[in-house]
């Protein structure tokens, strides 16, 4: 696992507007995918990946020549196409509205690519609206909450990597541009697949309309239904709409230095999957 990055400089619960921000910025990379990328049946084609190395999310490369994808870094809201050999372009988001964002971004594939009029499909899912107007420019937002952010997603890929490598069975770790989850499938039967078998879902998601602040999750499924459950390391169990453990983004906080924050996210993690496998009989 990466070296766990200390949370707190700013309060999880101040981060609603900036994360709702960032939500529309990485629309981007859904229309990338959505356009220029084989469909695959279970929509992984949109979804991101975190990149250490750009310190933000990524999309996959286009396969051929040029091998293009696109990124976007929290701490400043900036946009890149990237290609094998380097950077094609880079652009802060900052000042733009969605739709200038959209156009810069086709110009600079277009011209790649060689393909004039390029548009990107836009993604038809809802996602929670900006505290701005719509159509208002990206900006406004306090670099320290951004930073908090990246911090967030860092931590996460970094554990959820680590899960991934201890666990053949286990997808691999994608951020999902709809609920702006990051998160992998633990399968626990692969010879039926997770579309069919048991799965105990393992993620993190900087916070939604139910629960507004940065949180860890662990969903067994299917629902068992009736539930004799541990306790949990700075977590609980939601069994009301659905089944699962939750870590709230402010008990990792209050756990002090990095060290700390680290270790009950670690135990929190491995115990509510424990249970989970167990609720699952597996």
């Amino acid at each position: 696992m990466r070296q766990w990055r200390t949370l707190g400089a700013v309060p999880p619960e101040d981060l609603v507007g900036m994360r709702v921000e960032l939500h529309h910025a990485v629309q981007l990379l859904a229309s990338f995918g959505q356009t220029l990328l084989d469909a695959r049946p279970d929509d992984s084609h949109r979804s991101m990946v975190w990149n250490a190395p750009d310190s933000g999310f990524s999309t996959s490369a286009l396969d051929g020549e040029p091998t293009l994808r696109v990124t976007v870094a929290p701490t400043d809201l900036k946009a890149t196409l990237h290609e094998e050999t380097g950077v094609l372009a880079s652009r802060s988001l900052v000042g733009l509205t969605p739709d200038e964002a959209y156009a810069w971004l086709e110009g600079e594939i277009a011209g790649a690519l060689g393909r004039d009029g390029l548009q990107l499909d836009r993604p038809e899912y809802e996602i929670p609206p900006r505290g701005a107007a719509t159509g208002s420019p990206f900006g406004g937002t306090p670099p320290a909450a951004l930073v908090e952010l990246e911090v967030w997603f860092e931590n996460a890929a970094g554990v959820l990597e680590g899960l991934v490598s201890q666990d053949a069975n286990a997808t691999p770790v994608r951020c999902w541009p709809h609920h702006f989850d990051i998160a992998t499938l633990l399968v626990l039967d692969p010879e039926i697949g997770p579309a069919e078998g048991r799965t105990v879902g393992v993620g993190f998601s900087p916070g939604d309309e139910a629960t507004p602040q940065p949180y860890w999750y662990v969903t067994p499924y299917p629902d068992p239904g009736t539930y004799d459950l541990p306790d949990l390391p700075g977590g609980y169990w939601n069994t009301e709409g659905w089944f699962g453990a939750v870590l709230p983004g402010s008990a990792v906080v209050a756990a002090g230095s990095a060290a700390k924050q680290a270790s009950l996210t670690e135990a929190f993690v491995r115990e509510a999957i424990s249970a989970g496998r167990e609720v699952l009989g597996g």
